[in-house]
């Protein structure tokens, strides 16, 4: 149904950040399910597109600067995974959304991601924005 996450500062003196972007129903209609096999979007292709959508609230809300360390979490193992090595072989979209994030991160000058798995069940907190757009996932 939609992306979020939450934002919180370990160095800096921010406001955490919660964020929610609902998929436009052409998005939602291009996502491989049961019903519809023929898509050509994975769910971990969203993952990857909440990651980068991450990465632009954080640039909204504060000053990236050069050599700035940032960590970001997910519980979707081929996203951390493309992350690391920014670059996807098994899908086409996520290596765009991968290019888009190092172009991000090249224009403000970043240091490398620091990317962690952390599996679903431990990261009940990070969950709650993107599951209450209403959907029940098993």
């Amino acid at each position: 149904e939609g992306a979020g996450g939450i934002w919180i500062p370990a160095a800096k003196e921010l406001t955490p950040i919660v964020w929610q972007v609902p998929w436009p129903q052409e998005v939602r209609d291009r996502l491989i399910t049961e019903d519809n096999p023929e898509g050509d979007i994975t769910n971990s292709d969203l993952e990857m597109a909440g990651l980068l959508i991450l990465f632009l609230v954080m640039e909204a809300v504060c000053t990236l600067k050069s050599g700035h360390h940032l960590a970001l979490f997910s519980d979707n193992q081929p996203t951390v995974h493309w992350v690391r090595r920014m670059a996807s072989k098994s899908s086409h979209v996520a290596g765009q959304l991968v290019r888009a994030l190092a172009l991000r991160m090249k224009i403000r000058g970043v240091s490398p991601l620091t990317t962690l798995h952390v599996e679903g069940k431990k990261n009940a907190m990070t969950d709650i924005p993107s599951r209450s757009f209403g959907s029940n996932p098993a």
